[in-house]
């Protein structure tokens, strides 16, 4: 089962997402996480620079999920958003995103655009 997500090309690009898109499917490494805090309603956010070969963002992860990830994980996100937050692209992971850990360390990626 992991192998079909593994081999299936991701439907979106980082540099061609547009702001308010819904249903994002990609693939992208995580290059750092930048910080963790909690909301008003108890759910744990960790903060982390994606990339994929077209180019890089912030991604915001919940509870389990943002603190199982680690840099240089290779995730396969389904269904996220993207939103705006100080005129910055920012990903999140929706209700109903998956998000898996598909492999480690060898992945083309580009830092910019950011």
């Amino acid at each position: 089962l992991l192998n079909s997500f593994i081999e299936k090309p991701s439907s979106n690009k980082i540099s061609e997402l547009q702001p308010y898109q819904k249903n994002i499917e990609l693939k992208a490494i995580v290059i750092r996480k930048v910080e963790q805090f909690k909301t008003k309603s108890n759910n744990i956010i960790t903060k982390a620079l994606i990339a994929d070969a077209s180019g890089s963002m912030f991604a915001n992860f919940f509870d389990e999920i943002g603190e199982s990830i680690s840099e240089g994980d290779i995730l396969y996100i389904n269904n996220a958003y993207m939103t705006l937050y100080k005129d910055s692209p920012v990903l999140y992971q929706g209700k109903q995103c998956i998000v898996l850990k598909i492999g480690e360390f060898f992945f083309p990626f580009k830092i910019s655009p950011n």
